[in-house]
């Protein structure tokens, strides 16, 4: 009798695995980029202020050091260039108006230029144009500065690349297997 149970709770077991692995893949709410690649929204940081993930204050221009959109991000949050993508909407663009899976990854972010207005660049620029890691030239910018821009009006939300994962069918094959090896044992065990 303890066999039955246990090949019925294994057998559950497994069903219920294979029918929750993609349901819990993603997290967060997933969109498109102009490429069709889904990415999943992150979290955001300001252009100015301390409205990031580290709640730490931009740099003032006279010591701030010019980083583009990517670095920013990757500053926030664990360091790595290659994982995100930034979108830069007006300072009136509400995340919560727009549908899951649309296409809003625009790979481009806020920035102020050392000499010039406030732009939406792309999101990987060359933001230090002469390399000495000081806001000093009037080719410079950066994504995240105390500079002219007003707090809260220059958001550049982040997003995180949603990894490309096969369809579990390996696991579904497994489950009928398994089910079929339960039905068979079931049916030896009744004919005895």
């Amino acid at each position: 009798m303890s066999s039955k149970l246990l090949s019925i709770a294994l057998t559950i077991l497994v069903l219920f695995s294979a029918s929750s692995v993609h349901a819990n893949l993603i997290t967060g709410d997933v969109y498109l980029d102009a490429a069709g690649e889904r990415w999943e929204y992150v979290t955001l940081f300001d252009l100015v202020g301390n409205n990031n993930p580290k709640a730490e204050s931009s740099p003032h221009w006279s010591i701030a050091k010019p980083v583009n959109g990517l670095e920013a991000a990757a500053y926030f949050l664990d360091g790595n260039t290659s994982n995100y993508a930034l979108s830069a909407f007006s300072s009136t663009f509400d995340m919560t108006t727009i549908s899951t899976g649309a296409n809003i990854v625009n790979h481009l972010a806020w920035y102020d230029g050392n000499l010039g207005a406030i732009s939406r660049l792309a999101e990987n620029i060359v933001a230090d144009a002469n390399g000495d890691n000081q806001y000093n030239n009037k080719q410079d910018f950066s994504a995240w500065i105390d500079d002219r821009a007003v707090s809260g009006d220059y958001i550049n939300y982040i997003f995180k690349k949603v990894a490309n994962v096969p369809e579990p069918s390996t696991l579904i094959i497994f489950a009928i297997a398994l089910c079929g090896l339960s039905a068979r044992r079931f049916k030896a065990l009744a004919s005895k």
